[in-house]
């Protein structure tokens, strides 16, 4: 009897702790794997939020799926944040109702801050000035501890939750068009020229083009953020990055153009 053999590709869509649009704590030691539902997207602009795959080619059993992820992370808006006076003031479903007794919240920017702390979600007057000072691109770093009653034993224990977002302008910038125009112009310009498609699907973690939207809508300060280990394939992605028709420019709550960071992923990536 001939025995068939089903493949089956599936990937699993789960989204952490605070992220912007659902949210669930998560104690800091656990274990999370964030992976995205593969396919094309049309005029959704905002599903670079999460890195949702934009085209995905076959070869041989063989996904080859490209990613664009408008920040290297969870979000907040800048105008958003420099009004918030508390966590629950710029965290979407920020879990008050079940922390009942803080240790400590600490918050710092891009690692290089000082850590300036607080007795609980509301933000003391340091934490508010650090809070005013951010720009557009930089990166909220979020630990909260806090004592949790275990619905078990009874045994009052401490827990720590942590999180980051990155500071994102009002009106974020876009491709003009639709996004399969975006698809079909990566698509065409990379896909036949990988030649090893098993070997760049393998790589971890996936092959990264980082880039800068500026003022104008040009692509500039184009890099590998990750090689693909093929210089010749990483010179064709830097080079169609950087010939990319002009994007409408990213723009602050004054209207004012300025420039925005993205990461174009090419391989098998998680959000």
């Amino acid at each position: 009897m001939k025995k068939s053999t089903l493949f089956i590709g599936f990937t699993i869509s789960f989204l952490g702790l605070w992220a912007l649009v659902s949210i669930n704590p998560i104690d800091i030691g656990a274990s999370t794997n964030l992976t995205c539902k593969p396919g094309s997207v049309s005029g959704a602009y905002h599903s670079w939020n999460w890195g949702i795959p934009i085209v995905q080619n076959k070869l041989k059993n063989v996904e080859v799926e490209y990613y664009l992820n408008s920040v290297y992370g969870k979000q907040v808006e800048f105008e958003k944040l420099q009004a918030a006076n508390s966590l629950e003031d710029f965290i979407v479903d920020y879990p008050s109702n079940w922390i009942k007794e803080y240790t400590s919240v600490d918050l710092s920017v891009d690692e290089s801050s000082d850590v300036v702390s607080g007795s609980n979600s509301k933000f003391t007057p340091d934490q508010k000035k650090l809070i005013q000072s951010v720009e557009v691109g930089d990166r909220i770093l979020l630990e909260v501890n806090y004592k949790v009653s275990n619905s078990v034993t009874g045994v009052t224990e401490d827990r720590k939750m942590v999180s980051q977002f990155i500071v994102v302008p009002d009106k974020q910038a876009h491709y003009p068009g639709d996004m399969e125009a975006l698809l079909n112009y990566l698509r065409e310009n990379s896909y036949d020229q990988i030649e090893d498609k098993e070997r760049l699907v393998a790589l971890s973690p996936a092959t990264t083009v980082s880039f800068t939207i500026n003022e104008e809508g040009k692509a500039s300060d184009v890099e590998m953020a990750v090689s693909s280990e093929n210089k010749i394939l990483d010179k064709l992605l830097m080079k169609i990055i950087s010939e990319m028709p002009t994007w409408i420019p990213a723009e602050n709550a004054d209207g004012k153009k300025i420039s925005q960071k993205f990461q174009f992923i090419l391989g098998k990536q998680g959000c």
